[in-house]
């Protein structure tokens, strides 16, 4: 799947807005620069994980974890979004893993350019 950046940033209103960004938590530990996301990612998700993604970017971890134990499913603009932020960690030299996934969800991801970070089962 082709990433298309001119998704990120849409939002439908701004209550959708925030609702995407009260499901993304950002975890610091172990080393890890963890976004554990919840619920439902799709394109109101893009602009909070980009912001995160610029915060990961100033810091000093080497490894981010996309958290996906609790996302209840994914649509294309979330696997798009998801997937652009994979691409900017490695284009910045980070290593980048996306973890507790659902086997629906990894059967998804699976068909995607964003399959190589998958976490073994």
């Amino acid at each position: 799947m082709a990433l298309q950046c001119a998704i990120l940033g849409l939002t439908s209103s701004p209550k959708e807005a925030q609702m995407a960004e009260q499901s993304i938590v950002v975890l610091l530990e172990n080393g890890e620069y963890r976004l554990a996301l919840y619920r439902h990612i799709d394109r109101t998700a893009a602009a909070p994980v980009r912001q995160k993604m610029d915060a990961f970017l100033e810091s000093d971890f080497a490894l981010i974890v996309f958290d996906l134990g609790q996302t209840d499913t994914i649509d294309g603009p979330g696997v798009e979004a998801l997937g652009r932020a994979c691409a900017r960690a490695l284009e910045a030299g980070r290593q980048v893993r996306i973890a507790n996934l659902h086997p629906r969800l990894r059967r998804q991801l699976e068909k995607t350019n964003i399959a190589a970070h998958l976490t073994p089962l």
